[in-house]
């Protein structure tokens, strides 16, 4: 019935566009009952749109990335809003396969203060790209993503003081996590 409705509709619209004819002579020749499904079930399929449109956008998670560099570890950390950690630590030199993932629920106020932080500081496009002088050995770089924004390098100098919030907390968060990336 929604396909017949939907059919009828586009050949009504068609016909229109090509005959010029006035809109009120077409929507006539819809009964009552079309005219009411029609918008209904318009209705819902704007509803799905919507949610399809939320549960693309992931607004609710922070993704942590250290490069890692010659003689030290990178990592990945991924924290939802719940707390629901999955976190990677890239050796240096693999031992074959891919990093194991682990997977943690993160202590409420660690993951309110980095969410709060990372909200405050908001947009992050708003910081100029930083270049810094590393090590060639030791040298890495840090970010942070959140709402499909990345945050400038926060192993370089930090001036801006909302970035040095984030990067205290992306701090404290790595500690708890234990992750070590001296050795591996």
């Amino acid at each position: 019935m929604l396909l017949s409705c939907c059919t009828k509709f586009l050949t009504l619209k068609m016909i229109k566009n090509m005959a010029s004819i006035p809109s009120a002579v077409l929507h006539a020749s819809f009964t009552k009952k079309e005219n009411k499904m029609f918008q209904v079930n318009t209705f819902g399929l704007f509803c799905l749109l919507v949610i399809f449109s939320i549960a693309c956008c992931d607004t609710n998670s922070i993704q942590i990335v250290n490069s890692g560099s010659t003689n030290t570890a990178g990592y990945n950390i991924n924290i939802e809003r719940n707390g629901q950690t999955k976190y990677s630590v890239f050796r240096r030199f693999p031992i074959g396969g891919n990093p194991q993932e682990k997977t943690t629920q993160l202590e409420q106020n660690l993951r309110e203060n980095l969410f709060a932080n990372i909200e405050m500081a908001m947009p992050l496009s708003q910081y100029p790209v930083k270049h810094c002088m590393k090590s060639a050995s030791f040298g890495y770089s840090l970010r942070v993503t959140y709402n499909e924004q990345t945050s400038p390098d926060l192993a370089c100098p930090l001036s801006e003081e909302k970035l040095v919030n984030v990067n205290k907390f992306v701090r404290d968060i790595v500690a708890y996590l234990n992750i070590k990336t001296i050795g591996n």
